[in-house]
Formats: C-alpha cells, sequence, structure tokens
C-alpha cells in the first residue's frame, strides 16, 4: 500500500476521505486544502510513529531472544560434543588396556542415545511459544493463559480447600467443648448421687438402725441416695414397707411389699 503524499515522495502525515489526493506530506497539505475546502483531514504523523515504536521495540526484543537462544544452544551443543569426545578418549583407554567390557558399554551407551529419533516437537513447541509473533504464537498464549488460569485456579480451590478445614476445625472444636461441658454435668450429677459406702460413711451403723424406717427415707432423699428419689420416692414414697442394709454394709433393700412363708 501507498504511503506517500499525492504530490512528492515523502511520507503523508495527514489522511481525508477525498476521492482523490487523500494522502498529503506537511508541504502539500494546504494546496490540497485549497483545492477542496470542505476536507475533513486528520493528522496521523503520532500515531505512525507510536505504531513504528511498537514495532521497532518488538524487532529488537525478537532479535535479542533469539540470540539468547542461539548462545544457548550452542553451549549445549559444545558440552555435549565434548562429553563425547571425552567419552570416545574413555574408550580408546579402556580398549589399550584390554578392557573390552568397559569398552563395550560406551559403544552401547552411544549407540543407545538415537538422538535422530527423539522428540523434537516439545523443543519446537518451547521455541515457537517464546518467539512466534504471528497466528502460531496464538496457540502459544492461549495454552500458556490455560496453564496459568489452571494454576490460579488450582491455587483458590487450595485456599478454599483450607477455609473449609479451619471450619470445620472450629464445628469440630465447638463440639469437643459442648461434650466436655455436658460431661462435666453428668459427672457433677453423679458426684452428687451418694453410693451405699458413702451414705453409711455419713450415717454409722448405730445411728441408722435407730431411725427407723422414715428416718432411713428422709436421710437418703436429703442425701440424694443414688437413684432412690426417681425410682421410689416421686413415683412410691407411701408403699415402701421395709428398708435393710446388708451385713457386708455394701448394698441396701428397698422393699415395696413384703411376703411371709
Amino acid at each position: 500500500m501507498d504511503f506517500k503524499c499525492w504530490c512528492c515522495a515523502a511520507e503523508a502525515v495527514f489522511v481525508c476521505d477525498c476521492p482523490q489526493d487523500s494522502r498529503s506530506c506537511e508541504n502539500h497539505y494546504m494546496d490540497h486544502k485549497m483545492k477542496n475546502k470542505s476536507c475533513q483531514s486528520e493528522y496521523v504523523k503520532e500515531d505512525a510513529i507510536d505504531i513504528h515504536n511498537a514495532i521497532k521495540s518488538a524487532e529488537l526484543e525478537l532479535a535479542k531472544i533469539s540470540q539468547d537462544m542461539v548462545i544457548e544452544i550452542n553451549n549445549c551443543f559444545k558440552q555435549s560434543l565434548d562429553y563425547l569426545h571425552s567419552k570416545k578418549d574413555e574408550a580408546r583407554g579402556f580398549i589399550y588396556r584390554k578392557m573390552k567390557d568397559e569398552a563395550d558399554a560406551i559403544k552401547n551407551w552411544a549407540r543407545a542415545l538415537n538422538l535422530k529419533e527423539r522428540d523434537k516437537n516439545q523443543y519446537i513447541f518451547s521455541m515457537k511459544k517464546v518467539l512466534s509473533v504471528d497466528a502460531s504464537s496464538d496457540i502459544a498464549i492461549d495454552v500458556e493463559k490455560s496453564k496459568r488460569d489452571f494454576e490460579e485456579n488450582e491455587k483458590k480451590y487450595r485456599e478454599l480447600q483450607c477455609q473449609m478445614n479451619e471450619e470445620n476445625e472450629k464445628k469440630l472444636e465447638q463440639a469437643y467443648k459442648k461434650n466436655k461441658e455436658l460431661q462435666c454435668q453428668i459427672d457433677e450429677e453423679n458426684e452428687k448421687k451418694l453410693t451405699v459406702e458413702k451414705f453409711m460413711s455419713k450415717i454409722n451403723k448405730g445411728r441408722y438402725e435407730g431411725l427407723g424406717i422414715e428416718g432411713i427415707k428422709y436421710n437418703m432423699l436429703e442425701l440424694n441416695f443414688e437413684g432412690f428419689k426417681e425410682t421410689f420416692i416421686n413415683k412410691s414414697w407411701n408403699f415402701i414397707v421395709q428398708i435393710d442394709l446388708t451385713e457386708n454394709q455394701k448394698y441396701i433393700f428397698v422393699c415395696k411389699f413384703l411376703s411371709r412363708l
């Protein structure tokens, strides 16, 4: 496409929609304007400079990166070549020392390298990803973007997982605390309920025998003897006919009726 002035070889800096002579340099713009009074032109020099600078910067970056990659390839080539030469010298030394097995091992290793069969596609893809600026680079950029998006989503997932774990830990801690409080309440209630041994330690046997059934009932009720209130008093206070302590003082029998043979 021609970007020259309609009247000379200079680059056009004014552009208009006129059917003829629509591009003008700074020197011939006024000539065009005088011939076309209604011309609405646009000054495009700064835009052209910006585009030129952007492209030039990309060219310099491309040249620099390409040079760096060439240097790396040459360095890798030189290192690999030096290593192959060292293995050749090593193998020759084995041969002259009649160490055939060691020399054969190096020969087999060299043949197994099979460099021409190595997958070069990954390298080509990486090279295009770095150097290509045409449509093929869009594919590499899309792949790279997908990779970044995947890593970002993976990071968000891990953060969410950690948050969920923290919330579950808090719920578990709250449930443990609640259970501990309930257990303390149960233990306190159990401590309030006297066993036979504790009950008899508060009332000696002589006093126990002198209390009579009503006195024993009131003492068992007052001292909250284990289950006595719930089992007997609330249900059948007036139907208790006898309360006996065993000789070993380990049990108390509460009788609701007597049977005579």
